[in-house]
């Protein structure tokens, strides 16, 4: 038995929802457990299972994320005067008084 996780598109051109996960034989199976489970009761557009072997995730690391932060130098404004300034531009003196 494998575990498939049911996605529904119950109109067209909305997003794909999670509605569950089922387990079955084979993906036919679980398309028909999914419609039984989720759908009876209710209109659809589309129904996937995928089975869930197949589906990639990534945890969340907080020192990967921390790094990526810090590496985003467009967020800084030394950024802009770094790229200005190779551009060739040069700021107009203020007058102080």
């Amino acid at each position: 038995m494998q575990e498939y996780e049911a996605f529904v598109r119950f109109r067209k051109g909305e997003p794909l929802q999670h509605v569950g996960s089922v387990r079955a034989p084979d993906p036919e199976s679980a398309l028909e457990a999914a419609y039984h489970i989720f759908l009876r009761l209710d209109t659809f557009e589309r129904l996937w299972v995928v089975d869930r072997r197949f589906i990639a995730e990534m945890i969340p690391d907080a020192e990967w994320d921390r790094r990526r932060i810090q590496e985003t130098e467009f967020r800084r404004p030394s950024f802009y005067v770094r790229k200005l300034a190779a551009a060739g531009y040069t700021p107009p003196k203020l007058s102080t008084g």
